[in-house]
């Protein structure tokens, strides 16, 4: 498990050759809350994760449907999430 407030702890120390499932969990924040970065603090997370291989499947979770919710205009899927 990982918190995405404790990025800059595990960047450079964190070793996981079998880390290719990666769930992230809220990842549209209850009542709007979300920080400046998160969504660079879950790329350096899964960055730190995956380690530069391509047999990683990333799931986001989320209670709240948004097609307007911030992380989907990070990830550049707006429009996608507006036809579903």
């Amino acid at each position: 498990m990982h918190s995405l407030e404790n990025v800059d702890n595990t960047k450079s120390t964190y070793n996981s050759p079998r880390g290719d499932l990666i769930i992230w969990d809220e990842c549209i924040p209850v009542n709007g809350y979300t920080t400046e970065n998160m969504f660079i603090q879950a790329c350096q997370t899964i960055s730190t994760i995956v380690r530069l291989r391509l047999s990683h499947h990333i799931i986001c979770l989320a209670n709240t449907i948004s097609y307007n919710a911030h992380i989907h205009h990070e990830m550049g899927i707006v429009s996608d999430v507006k036809k579903i």
